[in-house]
């Protein structure tokens, strides 16, 4: 099992202790761990991803819904961040597990796992506590040991574990089958065929009305009761009938 553990520098002594601690734990497992330290860029981490070489990214650093912090720069520029788009695409490279041990990595971790199909661990908690650090140690050992993801995650769940979340990767075709739930365009399908399936009921109970008023004017004819030329009624029948079709058309949105 190889590891990419992602540290980025927070400015914080208290938070480099335990990224650092956690390093050398998750490192004495004997788990094959390849750490980037200190001023991390988003480059960085898509070059190390990008070759499918790694089973787990440990990302250690602050989290929120709009992505994960690695370098805070000055008020007039933009942050170097891990956006969920990103961390999504490189995790598709062969990840079989992210684990986030963010401030707020749950919005994150949910696009990992349904966009990437990727099992996500989130540890929503301040990074200068104890909870990230022993929660990813405990995680490292379990894995190191040959459990499952989730055995490992189940393992090292803390007693309050409302901070300790396991995010499932979430296949679209078999959530919907399990929950009875379709995406948006195969709902859009469903509607147009039923619309099209009305239309033709409709359409079909019109053709029977015309085939019967037909052979009513020609008995009409035949009797001598009718004097106006069955051609004729049959053109103003049709007309009629073209402009109820046309306006059930246009309210049904066609």
């Amino acid at each position: 099992m190889r590891v990419l553990f992602v540290a980025p520098d927070t400015g914080n002594s208290n938070i480099t202790d335990r990224q650092q601690r956690l390093l050398t734990d998750v490192s004495s497992t004997g788990i094959n761990v390849t750490p980037l330290l200190g001023k991390v860029t988003v480059a960085q981490i898509v070059q190390r991803l990008r070759g499918g070489q790694y089973d787990v990214l440990y990302l250690v650093a602050h989290g929120y819904p709009n992505g994960i912090l690695l370098t805070q720069t000055a008020p007039n520029l933009p942050n170097e961040e891990l956006t969920p788009g990103h961390l999504s695409s490189v995790a598709r490279y062969g990840l079989k597990l992210v684990v986030l041990l963010a401030c707020d990595s749950v919005t994150v971790g949910n696009m990992v796992a349904t966009s990437a199909q990727v099992d996500t661990i989130c540890t929503v908690t301040q990074l200068d506590t104890d909870t990230a650090y022993l929660t990813g140690s405990l995680l490292a050992q379990g894995l190191a040991d040959g459990l499952s993801t989730r055995d490992a995650f189940e393992k090292a769940r803390p007693g309050n574990d409302v901070d300790y979340v396991y995010l499932a990767a979430r296949h679209v075709d078999t959530d919907s089958k399990l929950t009875g739930t379709t995406d948006v365009i195969s709902i859009r399908i469903e509607e147009h065929d039923r619309i099209l399936s009305e239309h033709g009921r409709k359409l079909s109970e019109h053709d029977d009305i015309l085939r019967n008023q037909d052979k009513a004017m020609i008995v009409l004819k035949d009797k001598g009761i009718l004097k106006v030329p069955v051609e004729a009624v049959f053109g103003a029948v049709a007309f009629v009938f073209l402009i109820v079709l046309f306006a059930m058309l246009a309210r049904g949105g066609w």
